[in-house]
């Protein structure tokens, strides 16, 4: 789209090969941006990625800009899940 998203790609192997990009959030499609990301590790398999974000997110967030979180408890092997 014409929007900012944030993307990501998983390594099985030690970096040897990468998967295709996905999104990190689910509302990416949206035409609002999502910018300055962040990844930390959390120690051992948890990994935090947080964002800033100009989605209302249907309205429950404000129109103003939030930062917004995405977590894995399995070294992002899984889906991650998204919170405000």
């Amino acid at each position: 789209g014409s929007d900012f998203d944030i993307l990501f790609s998983r390594s099985s192997d030690g970096g040897a090969t990468w998967s295709d990009p996905a999104c990190l959030n689910s509302n990416a499609p949206s035409y609002d941006s999502d910018n300055v990301p962040y990844v930390a590790s959390a120690g051992g398999d948890k990994w935090v990625a947080a964002w800033k974000s100009s989605d209302s997110l249907g309205d429950t967030v404000g129109d103003d800009a939030d930062v917004l979180l995405a977590k894995s408890t399995d070294g992002g092997s899984g889906r991650a899940r998204s919170d405000r």
